[in-house]
């Protein structure tokens, strides 16, 4: 391919940062117009995923731009979360959202018992800065009492192990499924004996998103990139497995 059509992802990163910079300083500077100094805009197939029929559970949902805050000063006690309180605070703010009259009535406005449902946790950055089991617990035991059965329950992220690091594991969470796209084995090996990576048997690859940039990975960060090149494929977690997800994330970087 050649130069003028394809960029690689660090230089289509050091395009964004030139790019934010200059319309930062567009009122500071003297603009300067040339076809050579505009960057190359990378096709991309976001307009195949945009033909996608939406229905009445597509984003935005059912409540577009209604954000309920909760606080309780007692909500961390010990040095853990409460999960009285967390439970308290998240039924509070559901019956707020939805006006319904019960927990489970407000969760069965986003959910049934025919879904599968994956609980999105985010345990990047060890057991004080990820997601807390305790408000998964409290989340579970809420989605049963909306008639939401264990079986139809995962917990799952990007990396499994890192799940099983921060506590999210089968004896702590009986009857739900814990998952993850990059897998290691016990050996602590990311391939298998003929030299695969076990996360190419998870993702899928009918559904991908598409960019003219590429990059190239050593050894060591390939594992947790899974596939190189032009494609970035989504998980089977999500589009094999699951009907709805409930993100439940923390407030971090990607730095």
């Amino acid at each position: 391919m050649s130069t003028e059509s394809s960029i690689s992802r660090r230089s289509l990163l050091k395009v964004l940062s030139s790019a934010i910079a200059g319309t930062s300083l567009s009122g500071l500077i003297p603009s300067r117009s040339s076809a050579q100094e505009q960057p190359v805009k990378p096709k991309t197939n976001i307009a195949d995923a945009a033909k996608q029929p939406r229905t009445s559970a597509s984003m935005p949902g059912k409540f577009p731009g209604k954000v309920v805050l909760a606080r309780d000063e007692k909500a961390w006690t010990n040095d853990a979360p409460d999960v009285k309180v967390l439970d308290r605070m998240l039924e509070g703010t559901l019956l707020a959202l939805t006006g319904a009259s019960n927990v489970g009535a407000a969760w069965r406005e986003f959910v049934t018992p025919d879904d599968i449902i994956g609980l999105k946790v985010n345990p990047v950055a060890g057991k004080l800065l990820s997601t807390s089991p305790q408000i998964v617990h409290v989340i579970i035991s809420q989605l049963e009492k909306a008639g939401i059965p264990r079986k139809n329950i995962e917990i799952w992220d990007r990396r499994e192990f890192e799940m099983h690091e921060t506590g999210f594991t089968a004896d702590a969470f009986p009857g739900v499924r814990i998952t993850g796209t990059e897998r290691k084995d016990a050996a602590g090996s990311f391939r298998d004996k003929d030299g695969a990576l076990y996360s190419e048997a998870v993702i899928d690859r009918d559904w991908y998103y598409w960019a003219d940039v590429e990059e190239k990975y050593d050894e060591e960060t390939f594992p947790y990139m899974v596939n190189e090149g032009k494609h970035s494929y989504f998980t089977g977690i999500c589009t094999k497995e699951l009907t709805k997800i409930i993100n439940i994330p923390i407030l971090k970087n990607a730095g």
